[in-house]
């Protein structure tokens, strides 16, 4: 199976019944349309909605955990909450050594380890259930996860770009001029632009991180927010 067919196809899910793991060894870089699935399977401590073709839906018990390999993070189209991040933690591995051969025998070889590798996850799952839970996440796993965070959002990228807007007490601003600085910004960096309503809804979201008031009287009749300010070329009409 795939996380993208888990979100896309309603009898995927039926294939995780009683399984422990999932493994998607090629992730699709493809950003997903919904997350509701995969969120709720995650976390799920009740039975959900299990369907398998032409047969009538049941409710069961999915406990599986997903294994992910790619060259990236998973990522969404609609969804940047923090539910949708902090149910991943993010592995980086090294770069492949020029000078690596490959080992035609690994399976094999692996095979002949397989006491040693029970142990080694008994040793985890231990430390685990002594942990309440709680997996162990370092320090480089964390700033991978925030690395992730950061890239997939460029209207955060954009609030910390001060050649196009500006926090200041004493300033307000439309929001259709905040709007067409951040759409220029996305212009200058290869960015694609959210719409307008969410564009409008990050800041109303973020507006206490930020210093902002939302108003619907800036310059006495337009919708915008005080404590802030774009360049003055976005001002022009």
């Amino acid at each position: 199976e795939s996380i993208l067919r888990i979100e896309t196809n309603r009898f995927a899910s039926a294939n995780l019944e009683y399984k422990l793991v999932m493994v998607d060894d090629d992730l699709n870089m493809v950003a997903l349309p919904e997350t509701r699935n995969i969120k709720s399977i995650v976390t799920a401590e009740d039975r959900l909605c299990i369907e398998r073709k032409n047969k009538q839906a049941v409710q069961g018990l999915l406990y599986v955990r997903f294994i992910c390999f790619g060259n990236g993070n998973l990522v969404a189209a609609h969804d940047d909450s923090d539910g949708f991040w902090r149910r991943q933690i993010l592995v980086a591995v090294k770069d492949r050594d020029p000078a690596r051969v490959d080992n035609p025998f690994l399976i094999e070889e692996l095979s002949e380890e397989r006491p040693g590798i029970l142990l080694w996850m008994l040793e985890g799952l231990h430390r685990l259930l002594a942990n309440r839970y709680q997996f162990t996440i370092s320090e480089r796993s964390i700033q991978n996860l925030e690395a992730a965070m950061a890239d997939s959002d460029n209207l955060t990228q954009f609030m910390q770009a001060t050649a196009y807007v500006r926090f200041k007490p004493d300033t307000e601003e439309r929001s259709t001029y905040l709007y067409r600085a951040y759409t220029k910004w996305c212009e200058d960096n290869l960015e694609s632009p959210v719409p307008q309503k969410k564009f409008s809804q990050f800041l109303l979201k973020n507006a206490g991180k930020y210093g902002l008031t939302f108003s619907k009287h800036i310059e006495g009749k337009y919708r915008g927010f005080r404590g802030v300010c774009v360049h003055p070329a976005f001002a022009a009409a």
